[in-house]
């Protein structure tokens, strides 16, 4: 299992941003041009804990309710032996077929105007035309069953000498 992709659509200070990326990326760049914001949308994707608060105005781009929020990834999975490919195609049952050999992962996000929030739908498929909507149990998805993020802001200080 590879990750391939990643593509964010009307999330914070990105109107569009396509990536190619890998199991391992470094991203680096001066202040104030997303980096966060990058590593927020993947977080959102993958981390039920963030997912848990709320997607507000304030996170669309330039505040434009009018369009979803959108965040993709796609993950090659044509190492059929790799047990990590095996767990994820056994999850998706499905919504894959047999010779898929990529994964889209997919968020999609709607502002509700009478509740002052976004209201997330997960979807993930091996055809990115034909996503099948992810099972929701109290804010638990499929995927969660499959990832598990740790995220550790310590990681994130500085250490002083």
């Amino acid at each position: 299992m590879k990750f391939k992709s990643i593509i964010v659509k009307n999330f914070r200070n990105f109107e569009l941003l396509e990536v190619e990326v890998g199991n391992k990326n470094v991203i680096f760049g001066m202040n104030d041009v997303g980096k966060t914001n990058f590593l927020y949308a993947l977080r959102y994707l993958f981390d039920r804990e963030l997912r848990r608060h709320d997607l507000i105005e304030s996170d669309f781009h330039k505040r434009n309710v009018s369009t979803n929020i959108e965040i993709t990834i796609e993950i090659d999975i044509t190492d059929f032996d790799s047990s990590d490919t095996q767990k994820l195609r056994a999850r998706l049952k499905g919504a894959l077929g047999s010779s898929d050999t990529k994964v889209y992962i997919k968020l999609e996000a709607a502002y509700n105007n009478q509740i002052k929030c976004a209201e997330v739908v997960m979807r993930w498929g091996g055809n990115l035309d034909r996503l099948s909507e992810m099972r929701s149990s109290n804010g638990f998805y499929d995927i969660d069953n499959v990832f598990n993020v740790i995220f550790d802001s310590t990681a994130l200080t500085p250490k002083r000498s």
